[in-house]
Formats: structure tokens, C-alpha cells, sequence
């Protein structure tokens, strides 16, 4: 019957919590780990809060896929895609996550630097024993973009040849 299931779902809720990971807490410990820091204090709830969730889900041969889910809390903003086999209970997933607000109001310290810059999360494994992992280079290439960025308005480059060479040389530092 499982296999069998076909067609389209789509869901939106308001003002729920996805249990068995806490985004911000993953943020803050690989944060740390990547400064040699250590973090202070217990963990929080492993359960990310949000007050909107919305997705498109499609359902086919034991599969449910979407390429459009996103949720929205007062802290982050979340880009999802990915499928899961429920018939062999297995996910991959990655979630783009952006830090909106402050990390200090959900439990732990602040980490204002990574703010706008987007860290994606892969989600693999079993439903029962999911495995989180934070894919932290393209965090640092973000980040360094986003330096980039603000230092070219700060400064004022308007020209477009300027901004076209700081983009080769992100791209030769990066790629």
C-alpha cells in the first residue's frame, strides 16, 4: 500500500516545533569547534521552534520528495529540499539555513557574524537515528562573500569593473 501512494501534498503550519534537532544549538557548537572554542553552558531542547512551515510534498514509488520547502522563526529562515523513503524509513535532505535575529535569546551565545550568511545542514540516515552534519566550508565561503560585500559598499565601489575583479579572486580563492 505504501508503494502505491501517488499524488501531491501540500502543508502549512503555524507555530510548531520540529523535534529531534536544535538548528541554533548545531550552529553555536560547530561555530565554536571551527574558532577552537568551547561552549558554556548546557545544550538546549533538541527541537527547532518555528512559526510558519511550508512545503509541497510529492508522493511516488515509496518516495516523498520537495525542492520548496521553507520555515520562518523570529531567529532563522530555512530553504529545504529533499526526499524520504517511507518504506525504507531513510532521509536526504539539506536545509539552507540563515541566521536572522540572535542566537543569544534561544539559550546561547551570540554569533552576529554568521547573520545573513546562509549554512546549509544535511539531513541523512535513518528516521530513527537521523545523522545532522553542518557543511561548514560553504559556511566560510559565504561568510568571506558577504565580507566582501559589505567592505565594497562601506567603501563605496560602485564601478563595475572593481567589483567584477573582486569576484575573480573570490572565485580563485574559492573554487
Amino acid at each position: 500500500m505504501k508503494k502505491n501512494l501517488s499524488g501531491t501534498v501540500k502543508i502549512n503550519f503555524a507555530d510548531g516545533a520540529v523535534n529531534g534537532i536544535n538548528v541554533a544549538q548545531l550552529i553555536r557548537e560547530n561555530y565554536a569547534r571551527f574558532k577552537g572554542q568551547s561552549l558554556d553552558g548546557e545544550a538546549g531542547p533538541k527541537k527547532t521552534d518555528f512559526s510558519a512551515m511550508k512545503a509541497t510534498l510529492k508522493l511516488a514509488n515509496g518516495v516523498v520528495s520537495t525542492n520548496d520547502m521553507t520555515a520562518e522563526s523570529p531567529l532563522l529562515r530555512v530553504r529545504g529540499e529533499g526526499s524520504a523513503n517511507y518504506i525504507n524509513e531513510t532521509a536526504d535532505f539539506v536545509v539552507s539555513t540563515s541566521i536572522v535575529g540572535t542566537l543569544e535569546g534561544q539559550g546561547g551565545q551570540s554569533i552576529d557574524e554568521l547573520r545573513d550568511v546562509t549554512i546549509p545542514i544535511r539531513i541523512t540516515g535513518a528516521w530513527t537515528d537521523p545523522k545532522f552534519a553542518l557543511v561548514f566550508d560553504d559556511v566560510l565561503k559565504e561568510k568571506a562573500k558577504k565580507e566582501v560585500e559589505r567592505a565594497t559598499e562601506r567603501l563605496g565601489i560602485k564601478d563595475e569593473k572593481t567589483k567584477k575583479a573582486v569576484d575573480s579572486l573570490l572565485k580563485g580563492l574559492f573554487n
